[in-house]
């Protein structure tokens, strides 16, 4: 959210405390959206969906421009932190899932698995441990 409005001094943000906020979303086709809207439909709260965007930092763009407030993985607000935006924790924990695609017909390169490495060692370093759970490896 912003910096500065009245949620902003809260420890913890719950779907009530965003009933009837203006809501910067990313679209339908995102499974993050659809299960946005899930969460808010089962508490049944109502948010004023002001705007969409596709990306993760065009949500924060638009959230720090003053056009709402909205949800975001803990990667994107570890790395937009300090630009004008309030990062709260949300309850109940929403859990975001990113993957690596790799070929299938052939095995991946040695860089990366050390790529992948690397992102998994930064995630257990950087981010809160409830956000990270560390799926198996494919083969």
């Amino acid at each position: 959210m912003p910096s500065g409005p009245r949620l902003a001094k809260r420890k913890v943000i719950r779907p009530a405390d965003l009933s009837g906020e203006h809501f910067v979303s990313h679209p339908h086709a995102l499974e993050s959206r659809l299960h946005i809207d899930a969460l808010f439909a089962a508490y049944g709260i109502e948010r004023k969906l002001q705007v969409e965007t596709q990306v993760s930092a065009g949500v924060c763009a638009m959230v720090a421009a003053g056009l709402g407030v909205s949800l975001v993985d803990a990667i994107t607000a570890l790395e937009h932190g300090g630009r004008g935006l309030t990062f709260l924790p949300f309850d109940p924990v929403m859990v975001t899932e990113f993957s690596v695609l790799t070929p299938a017909r052939r095995s991946s390169s040695m860089l990366v698995g050390a790529f992948v490495d690397h992102v998994r060692e930064f995630a257990m370093e950087q981010l809160d441990p409830k956000f990270v759970v560390m799926p198996h490896r494919a083969p």
